[in-house]
């Protein structure tokens, strides 16, 4: 076993739409409904040029297929949100090879051809403890897949599930699970499955959805 250095996204019909507007403009601080809304997935969003940052118990790579699998005490950051789960998959899109250079004397071609550190080739390992490192900025990460116990928070934003997947590429981040619940503030709403624009800030909770709702001048 290898040991690498510690390494690094239904309401009836009539209901639906008013929801989904109701909770894009909850997202938005007063006087801004010009800028992009905010949600717990915003960091996970493809607009965003800072690196995915993931500590974790075990790291298995799987360089055939361009994944690698985080389990026990994932801990995925990205900017201002952050991803916890008992299991995490990264897919990724490594970077094209620079231009084969001739081998030096005494070098084999496998060893000119190693994969990043940070993403060894189907290596099985243990990082106990670790401090989050970036992920190499040659490999763009392109999809996120949680299981268990999945909590996405951002600043007084927060969605829990049993499942989820963030998608870099479609912006289209969701939560899947027996409950699954969205909040910011004093505000809820809690159903079995939530879709959101990370773009648009656009949110769709659908299955026995309940909602509770809270005015600037009322308490929680």
């Amino acid at each position: 076993m290898m040991r690498p250095s510690p390494t690094s996204r239904r309401f009836a019909p009539a209901l639906l739409l008013p929801l989904a507007l109701l909770v894009s403009s909850l997202a938005l601080p007063a006087g801004a409904q010009e800028k992009k809304p905010s949600t717990p997935f915003q960091g996970f969003s493809s607009d965003n040029d800072k690196p995915v940052n993931i500590k974790a118990d075990q790291l298995e790579t799987h360089q055939d297929e361009q994944k690698a699998i985080f389990t026990g005490n994932v801990v995925a950051t990205q900017g201002e949100s952050t991803l916890t789960a008992e299991e995490l998959t990264v897919f990724y899109e490594a970077a094209s090879a620079p231009d084969k250079q001739p081998a030096a004397a005494g070098t084999s071609p496998t060893q000119q051809a190693a994969p990043p550190a940070s993403l060894p080739a189907d290596a099985s390992s243990t990082a106990e403890a670790a401090d989050a490192t970036p992920a190499p900025a040659e490999n763009k990460v392109k999809q996120l897949v949680a299981k268990g116990k999945v909590v996405v928070t951002a600043p007084d934003q927060k969605a829990t599930g049993d499942d989820g997947i963030l998608d870099m590429e479609t912006n289209i981040a969701t939560l899947t699970g027996q409950e699954v619940v969205m909040t910011q503030g004093c505000n809820v709403l809690r159903g079995k499955k939530l879709v959101v624009n990370t773009q648009t800030g656009r949110a769709t909770v659908t299955g026995g959805t309940t909602g509770h709702f809270v005015s600037g001048d009322q308490k929680c």
